[in-house]
């Protein structure tokens, strides 16, 4: 099963900041039977520190052994420091397996073995040639880790990945193109429309 969202925030003939969010969960054999994840994602600005963004919460439903894709494109291009690089994007992850908490963690960091309070803020990465999350030059920026349920202590229940990228604005002449494409089709509907007028009127 695959979910796609695409929230658009951004003006027509924009560049579009593409976030690609792929969950899988598969529930452990110590869980209840046809136990699913419930979880929420959230983005984040990283200007001096995380700050919310008005990108709205992607809610992931009735999920076992199956991947979710959520594509969204959300508004957070409002902030030039994302394009420049000056800037990166942040996620939290923090949902319900049965009546487990889970929480979203990046592959590089020892998981706690008490359940926190608050879901971790992972960085993604900028837009940024030079960012490391860029695996080789003009890759999109790429990040991973594991969804981690608590019972008590921690049990890997999944994984995560987000791809992060830019979708730059259509160019002038294919836009052109496109404009005269149209134009000559509905003048070609229009004259037709009106010869099967004139034959009616005789």
């Amino acid at each position: 099963m695959t979910l796609m969202l695409a929230a658009s925030g951004t003006p027509a003939l924009a560049d579009l900041l593409n976030v690609e969010l792929t969950v899988s969960y598969l529930a452990p054999d110590t869980f209840p039977t046809h136990s699913h994840l419930v979880a929420t994602a959230t983005f984040y600005i990283d200007a001096n520190g995380p700050q919310p963004t008005d990108s709205p919460g992607l809610i992931y439903l009735d999920v076992f052994d199956r991947n979710v894709t959520v594509i969204e494109d959300p508004s957070l291009l409002d902030h030039p420091c994302i394009t420049d690089g000056s800037c990166g994007v942040d996620t939290s992850v923090r949902g319900t397996a049965g009546p487990f908490a889970v929480f979203a963690f990046p592959n590089t960091v020892d998981l706690p073995s008490v359940q926190p309070d608050l879901a971790p803020i992972i960085p993604i990465g900028t837009l940024a040639s030079t960012d490391p999350c860029r695996h080789h030059r003009g890759d999109p920026c790429t990040q991973s880790g594991q969804l981690v349920a608590y019972d008590p202590g921690p049990v890997v229940v999944g994984t995560w990945e987000i791809k992060m990228s830019l979708v730059p604005e259509p160019r002038p002449v294919v836009l052109l193109a496109t404009a005269i494409l149209l134009l000559a089709w509905n003048c070609r509907v229009l004259q037709r429309r009106s010869r099967g007028e004139i034959s009616k009127s005789r």
